[in-house]
């Protein structure tokens, strides 16, 4: 299954970031209700024989598509009701975090740059 998504950065998920702390599912919730939804049905049901994903995503770059393995061989490995908690757990991590890591990076390089030159500038 293939996943067009946009994360809007919240200030929650960027307060995170900046404390090192990790994100949970209840993090989801807030920036995208509806795959929230469908990761609670997940975990709260069981998928065997019905839900082929794999511990992958696939994401659309500007027109060309491209896997991203959530861990190490992951497009090979299924998801199944024994790994579904895993599944959940590297998926809202690579939604919250990982897929908006360089935004994240920019945004705090530039605010670091911005508090250097105003204190340069006070003194």
């Amino acid at each position: 299954m293939s996943y067009h998504y946009s994360i809007h950065l919240s200030i929650s998920n960027l307060k995170q970031r900046i404390l090192g702390k990790s994100v949970s599912l209840k993090d989801m919730e807030t920036l995208d209700l509806e795959y929230y939804k469908s990761l609670v049905w997940m975990l709260e049901n069981n998928i065997d024989d019905v839900i082929t994903e794999t511990f992958s995503v696939e994401v659309d770059e500007f027109g060309a598509r491209r896997t991203i393995n959530l861990i190490p061989d992951g497009s090979n490995i299924p998801v199944t009701n024994d790994n579904k908690q895993d599944y959940v757990r590297h998926m809202v991590e690579h939604r919250l975090l990982h897929s908006v890591n360089e935004q994240i990076n920019n945004f705090l390089i530039g605010n670091c740059n911005i508090l250097t030159l105003l204190l340069m500038t006070s003194s």
